[in-house]
């Protein structure tokens, strides 16, 4: 496995990094200048890059650019001081994992495994594209249509559409989405699942009539996807609702 330091604050945490991959058998590059960063980024392979640096608004900018320039890469970054609501920020806008720098390197191995497994998983059909109903995704390109008309998803959303399709016409909990779109032990809101189905319903069924909704909410339970069920309409003790989270 290829990993990228991107350590861009100078913080002593980077040569604890270095070594303690290395020991765990990675192969790892280190840089400590972002443009070089970005550029080692693109021109090679790597299966996770680590950033390192304190600084919210440079860090928030380099994940939006490596969220876009190597959208198949995990990226990881580490802090010490941020306050909950720029994680968020974060993790919404490409980054598959936040987590405080002070953690034991034990724990940090672990969650890096994590990632690299929920890779591995992706690779579940080999079908260029994934259908439901007239929706169509593109995994490889990372593109997403619906009747014909592409829509365009942040990594999160499309992350989060990806693994609903997969598990089309069942019920999916709201625990099953947090361990595989971001991971059990990410520090988040709690609703921010919510705020991303409620995002993902506006762009995937905003325009289509209630019978051609695909998204709906399986009260106490958790999420369905799919064309609704005939079998829920005449199901009392089950509640769908495809305009509320």
């Amino acid at each position: 496995m290829r990993l990228l330091i991107i350590d861009t604050d100078d913080t002593p945490i980077s040569p604890r990094f270095l070594l303690g991959f290395k020991e765990e058998g990675f192969l790892v590059d280190e840089t400590k200048n972002w443009q070089k960063g970005i550029w080692l980024a693109k021109t090679n392979f790597y299966d996770l890059v680590i950033i390192t640096d304190n600084q919210f608004e440079k860090t928030f900018s380099q994940i939006k650019i490596l969220a876009k320039e190597c959208p198949k890469t995990f990226l990881l970054v580490f802090f010490d001081a941020l306050s909950l609501k720029e994680k968020i920020c974060l993790l919404e806008e490409g980054a598959d994992e936040v987590c405080n720098c002070f953690l034991p390197f034990r724990e940090i191995i672990i969650k890096v495994r994590i990632l690299l497994r929920r890779e591995k998983s992706s690779s579940w059909s080999e079908k260029t594209f994934v259908e439901v109903d007239n929706l169509l995704l593109y995994p490889e390109t990372f593109q997403v249509f619906r009747g014909g008309k592409e829509i365009y998803l942040r990594r999160k959303e499309f992350d989060l559409l990806y693994f609903l399709m997969r598990n089309q016409n069942r019920v999916i909990t709201k625990i099953d989405l947090i361990e595989s779109v971001w991971d059990v032990n990410t520090d988040f809101l709690t609703n921010t699942l919510e705020v991303h189905i409620l995002n993902l319903r506006k762009k995937i069924d905003g325009t289509f009539s209630q019978s051609k909704k695909l998204i709906h909410t399986i009260y106490g339970r958790g999420y369905l996807f799919g064309i609704r069920p005939s079998f829920l309409l005449s199901t009392p003790a089950i509640a769908l609702s495809c305009s509320k989270n």
